[in-house]
């Protein structure tokens, strides 16, 4: 039975083989066997956006508009008022509102912003942002060929080079190409670009310890602390 590409693996389907245990043992090559659905290119782009630093840079910018942009506007409002350039000029129950409200927004706006912060990260990465990644990856992949993306994988691991076997095709790179590792609990991924990455996924290790020696192995090969 070849299990369903468009299946969860958190619904039955047939079990996988479980990896053999780890040995990372004297730089030896470490060698992980697994299947790859759908799901796990959702978790991946899920973990990608919720991670990437232009996403975070955007979101910093656009929170530091907001925090400066009412305060801004509120100060040029009543410079216009006390130099006479309003055609209907403030009376001052108004000019004393607008101030005070400026220095509230000015002090609350950040605490507001530590506070909510975690809170939207945390959205990037809940069952409500995969659930639109899903839809979005089915919608762009119904029409084509997915049997070179869904499979069966084998990647081997060195020292030197990261080697891998996929349902159609064939990849190496050096460990100096490595640029970002991210783990998750359920996954490993290894970046060698800043837009593609392996996907490792910690159910195919027989033991649960084996996944996190095997991340950190992986930090070791390339002098690289993986972000999560």
């Amino acid at each position: 039975m070849t299990p369903n590409p468009y299946e969860s693996p958190r619904y039955p389907q047939e079990p996988l083989p479980k990896q053999a245990p780890l040995d990372s043992d004297a730089g030896r090559p470490l060698s992980v066997e697994f299947d790859l659905s759908l799901d796990d290119y959702v978790a991946f782009n899920v973990a990608h956006r919720s991670h990437a630093v232009l996403m975070k840079r955007i979101l910093i910018i656009m929170l530091g508009i907001a925090w400066i942009s009412i305060p801004l506007y509120i100060g040029v409002e009543l410079y216009q008022n006390w130099a006479g350039h309003l055609p209907n000029p403030l009376d001052p129950a108004e000019v004393s509102f607008k101030l005070l409200y400026a220095v509230v927004h000015t002090i609350l706006f950040p605490l507001l912003t530590w506070w909510i912060y975690p809170l939207v990260t945390l959205l990037m990465r809940s069952r409500f942002q995969h659930f639109w990644m899903r839809i979005i990856l089915r919608w762009m992949l119904s029409t084509g060929d997915t049997s070179s993306i869904f499979g069966h994988y084998k990647l081997t691991i060195s020292p030197a080079v990261l080697h891998e076997q996929g349902p159609k095709n064939e990849t190496s790179f050096k460990m100096s190409a490595v640029q970002k590792l991210v783990a998750t609990n359920q996954y490993l991924f290894i970046y060698v670009s800043p837009l593609q990455a392996y996907i490792i996924p910690s159910r195919v290790f027989g033991i649960p310890g084996d996944f996190f020696q095997f991340v950190r192995t992986i930090e070791e090969w390339t002098q690289l602390k993986a972000v999560r």
